[in-house]
């Protein structure tokens, strides 16, 4: 008799701040711009990606709330440099 094999839906984890988990992966050279720009910036990871796309997606972020200005379009949008996104303010 065959077995069936179950796919059980993966659930995402939360954080309080309700940040989602995502995993990705990067080339050398994006990492080592990732980690020159946090370190000069004086913030994560994290914060470097999340800043960069937030600006490529074009959402703003409004007293704690996220508001969604317009979609990027497929064609016009790119993410500046790394060095561009700044993580204080």
């Amino acid at each position: 008799m065959p077995s069936k094999k179950v796919q059980r839906k993966r659930r995402k984890f939360k954080t309080r701040g309700g940040l989602v988990r995502e995993v990705s992966y990067l080339y050398e050279d994006e990492e080592r711009a990732l980690e020159e720009a946090a370190r000069r910036k004086r913030c994560s990871k994290s914060e470097v990606i999340r800043r960069a796309l937030r600006s490529y997606l074009r959402i703003e972020r409004l007293r704690n709330k996220s508001v969604t200005l317009t979609a990027a379009s497929s064609r016009g949008a790119r993410i500046g440099s790394l060095a561009a996104v700044g993580c204080l303010g």
